[in-house]
């Protein structure tokens, strides 16, 4: 269980490590050549060949993520069973041919009955974590885009494109699912992931359905808007910018649901307004499809109920101490003033938007001291970091890092405290761990002052 991937795939897998095995089959050659007098050249290439054992996830095969890409093996020169030399290779790179000389002591002519290959070893780099994650998030991915799917044919069923009462509703139905589909249908999936048939065939089939539905509805919802007088009031926007906001919340509630490895996709989505863009693609579907309306009057009266409605329901988040909502609201309403200089709504938004962020922020805070309060510092320590990053992120409103700083320091001393009481009770592994975090605050802090305690203290460890 020392091996980094199989705890991973245990992880993700059962949640918890369990007993299970792994086998590896390769193929190993060497040759050994003398080339001079007591010099040998030994050449040698591994292919790994196939893991053998529990390797997939999810139905996905990461076998071959799991071919170790080092390797390391010793020969020994064997004379009556008994060592007499050992030659260690070092570690090599799999798949390629490796010259080495050894050098053998004087008077040495070994036979080529007398050498062993010994002590067999693999080993995996930055670069095979690097890709064993990627791969993992290119799955949750495309499992989320799927899920997605399903939700969005649910959604289908929910929309009736002959109702002449609900045509402005009705178009952001169809909006948000065209949306979902023309991103479903840009998103290049990695081939080598090997994605299981009975995946690919769920995948294929709800995609052509959606598209199939998605023609009907948009044709439908065209026609019925031919042949109505349509006038659209205040009750009309004001329902449209109502269907978004629901829209959005049904992704985050959705979201809920899954595996929190596929939030990113989920939230893609949610976050219906990032940019002028997002805007420009809303106002311009709203335009093409309502064409008989004024232009002007229709971007103008779209983004003045957008903003105000956002804003209602980002308070209505905030006093809830939702700010993550809040703030996916907010950021949408601000997208909307921004779009609509006309429209006198940003330093409105603007301070909305500071309280939510700094909300979030105070968050990251609280949950660190209460963390803290009951000792769990690694929690404490993770929370503290995700502040700290924040405060960067948001530099212009959260301008001085001094609180998230002042509880570091609180942190850098109980580290240090806790791991002083398990030198005493010799507790080596806790004491190395609490005493090196320690340090390793109070350093990125810019302090010094308790560094030759905590180094006292460290020298007292046992190894």
């Amino acid at each position: 269980m020392k091996n980094y991937f199989v705890r991973e795939l245990s992880k993700i897998n059962y949640l918890n490590p369990y007993l299970t095995s792994y086998s590896l089959g390769y193929e190993l050659k060497i040759n050994i050549l003398e080339t001079g007098e007591n010099t040998l050249e030994i050449e040698s290439i591994l292919v790994p060949e196939k893991i053998y054992g529990e390797v997939a996830y999810r139905d996905f095969d990461l076998g071959t993520l799991l071919l170790p890409p080092m390797y390391a093996f010793t020969i020994l020169i064997m004379v009556d069973g008994k060592e007499l030399y050992a030659w260690e290779s070092g570690q090599l790179v799999a798949g390629k041919p490796v010259k080495s000389l050894w050098k053998l002591p004087a008077g040495t002519s070994p036979r080529e009955d007398n050498f062993d290959v010994n002590v067999m070893q693999f080993f995996y780099d930055e670069n095979s974590a690097r890709l064993f994650s990627r791969r993992l998030d290119e799955i949750h991915e495309y499992l989320a885009y799927l899920e997605l799917i399903g939700y969005s044919l649910a959604k289908v069923k929910t929309i009736d494109p002959e109702l002449s009462d609900a045509l402005f509703v009705n178009h952001f139905a169809i909006y948000d699912l065209e949306r979902f589909q023309t991103q479903l249908t840009s998103t290049a999936f990695n081939p080598e992931m090997g994605i299981p048939d009975h995946y690919d065939k769920e995948f294929r089939s709800g995609s052509v359905e959606l598209n199939s539905n998605l023609r009907r509805l948009r044709t439908i919802l065209g026609i019925t808007l031919g042949n109505t007088d349509l006038r659209i009031n205040d009750n009309d926007y004001s329902a449209a910018v109502s269907k978004l906001i629901e829209i959005q919340i049904g992704y985050l509630e959705e979201m809920r649901k899954t595996t929190h490895f596929h939030e990113p996709v989920y939230l893609d989505f949610a976050e219906l307004l990032k940019n002028q863009e997002d805007w420009n693609k809303l106002s311009d579907g709203v335009v093409e499809q309502f064409d008989k309306i004024d232009t002007a009057i229709l971007r103008y009266q779209l983004a003045d109920h957008l903003w105000r409605k956002y804003a209602e329901k980002g308070d209505e988040f905030y006093a809830k101490e939702q700010y993550n909502e809040s703030l996916l609201m907010l950021t949408s309403a601000d997208v909307a003033c921004r779009s609509n200089p006309q429209i006198d709504c940003g330093l409105q938004i603007f301070n909305k938007l500071s309280k939510a962020r700094f909300g979030i922020y105070d968050s990251y805070l609280g949950i660190a001291t209460a963390a803290m309060n009951v000792k769990n510092y690694d929690l404490a320590r993770r929370y503290l970091s995700m502040a700290a990053d924040y405060q960067k992120n948001n530099s212009t409103l959260i301008i001085l890092p001094s609180a998230v700083n002042d509880l570091y320091e609180k942190l850098a001393w109980q580290y240090f405290d806790s791991g002083r009481s398990a030198v005493r009770a010799e507790k080596w592994d806790t004491a190395f761990k609490y005493l090196t975090a320690s340090r390793d605050i109070y350093n990125q802090l810019g302090k010094d002052d308790f560094d030759e305690s905590i180094l006292k203290e460290l020298s007292k460890i046992r190894k």
